[in-house]
């Protein structure tokens, strides 16, 4: 495997489509010729100097698999690596792209009144079940005999490194950052799940009243039925928890024993039983591949951090912070997932503006990343169209400078995608403005280890 070096720039995110009728590269479709335009694309983001980019094909038609070879074929003409990326891969799933799987592998969930209820998706799909280790086993045998996994082994001489893009369980409904999502909302409460988190109990001692706990835990009393066998009433849930600028974090009150155990169990089961086996995967159909980078796992900060985590403790939260701390909620531990073998990078995703909350959380994650010897990336350079701005980005590369990234990740290229999406542009308008020039100069200043900018 040959690892991403310090500076690598991955810029999120390219797409195409399988049938010429569509004849798009991006992930908005346009008229001209699915070829020309790779070349037009590939060759502006090698003058940006770009090393990678988050390769997101959208349907796996082997009968169609020329195009994202000749895509492929010139971003590697352009010394430019294609990321595979699992985006949108659950939604894919619970539409069946890849088959029906069978109904003991469909997620339950549980209503606010404590119902328990097999789960469907916002149009009607079945939800597959991410902590049942048969789902995903299920899942694997059918990819390797269907269309993404042909696909996938098809293009192993194509694709240079693999994304876990914000992975992590999936809420059913909406929730606002600032306040902590409330734990039933997950898709966690199948028979299988129940059995796993029984062996967990028993395994680490969990035990409410002397007794150690066989059922699912909820916060009142009201959501459990009479002589209700899948749950129990466990006091100590810290409901209404809300991140208010200017407060500060160890102030926040921790959740009882039973409900710590209850997250560690989500995130145990988590990397053990989703990331675990599709990193393996992965690796498996790549690694003997020429100039493989290997796996990253790229989150969002707020799900890569929790608040009760020590590491956290006496941080204030900015005023500027629009977003909680609740990577255990979604499942996600960033410490289980750095210990996983088959991932090779941990990249920590950041939103506009930065401020000293933002620096003091990347720093946590590289620590991470460091102890278990993982390469670090991070994304500072999230724009959603906006040109760069001059005061900002002296703080961006500040903070890149002192982090010592090996992987910065972008998105998006506004140069690039305002050509696409605005009808007033002209498609063959790709310029290097000014702003873009400076963004150039700083990341080869970073790549040779110069002074970055004034600070």
């Amino acid at each position: 495997m040959t690892y991403a070096q310090q500076g690598y720039y991955l810029v999120q995110s390219i797409a195409t489509y399988n049938l010429p009728m569509y004849s798009a590269l991006t992930t908005i479709p346009f008229e001209e010729d699915t070829i020309s335009d790779a070349e037009r694309i590939f060759s502006f983001l090698d003058q940006l100097k770009v090393n990678g980019v988050e390769y997101e094909p959208l349907w796996f038609d082997v009968n169609n698999l020329h195009i994202h070879k000749e895509v492929a074929t010139i971003a590697h003409r352009h010394s430019i690596d294609l990321w595979e990326s699992d985006w949108r891969l659950i939604d894919k799933i619970n539409q069946h792209a890849f088959g029906t799987f069978p109904k003991e592998y469909q997620a339950w969930g549980m209503e606010k009144n404590g119902a328990i209820i097999q789960l469907k998706d916002s149009i009607g799909n079945p939800m597959i079940d991410m902590l049942n280790p048969k789902s995903l086993e299920w899942l694997l045998d059918t990819l390797v005999e269907n269309s993404y996994g042909s696909f996938l082994i098809k293009l192993r001489n194509y694709i240079n490194g693999y994304l876990f893009d914000e992975t992590k369980l999936i809420y059913r409904y909406e929730w606002t950052n600032r306040t902590r999502p409330m734990y039933y909302l997950l898709p966690v409460y199948s028979p299988s799940v129940l059995k796993q988190w029984k062996d967990f109990c028993k395994e680490h001692s969990v035990t409410f009243q002397n007794a150690i706990v066989d059922k699912f835990p909820v916060h009142t009393v009201s959501m459990v039925e009479n002589n209700d066998t899948m749950k129990m009433y466990i006091p100590g849930y810290n409901e209404n928890i809300n991140l208010q600028s200017g407060e500060t974090i160890r102030t926040l009150s921790i959740d009882s024993q039973v409900w710590q155990a209850w997250y560690n169990f989500l995130c145990t089961t988590f990397t053990n039983s989703w990331l675990r086996p599709f990193a393996s995967f992965i690796q498996e159909i790549f690694n003997s591949t020429e100039n493989w980078k290997g796996i990253a796992y790229f989150q969002l900060m707020q799900w890569e951090l929790e608040y009760s985590d020590s590491l956290l403790r006496g941080i204030i939260i900015p005023a500027q912070y629009s977003g909680g701390i609740w990577s255990h909620s979604v499942g996600v531990d960033i410490i289980k997932i750095a210990k996983e073998t088959n991932i090779n990078y941990i990249i920590c995703e950041t939103y506009p503006p930065l401020t000293e909350f933002h620096n003091k959380c990347i720093t946590i994650v590289k620590t991470v990343s460091t102890n278990f010897h993982k390469k670090f990336g991070i994304m500072v350079h999230r724009n959603d169209y906006e040109f760069l701005n001059d005061t900002e980005e002296t703080k961006r590369w500040i903070v890149i400078n002192d982090s010592s990234p090996d992987i910065i990740v972008r998105y998006p290229i506004p140069t690039v995608q305002k050509v696409l999406i605005h009808r007033k542009y002209s498609r063959t308008e790709f310029v290097l403005t000014e702003s873009e020039l400076k963004f150039i100069k700083s990341l080869e200043s970073y790549r040779n280890n110069e002074a970055i900018m004034e600070r």
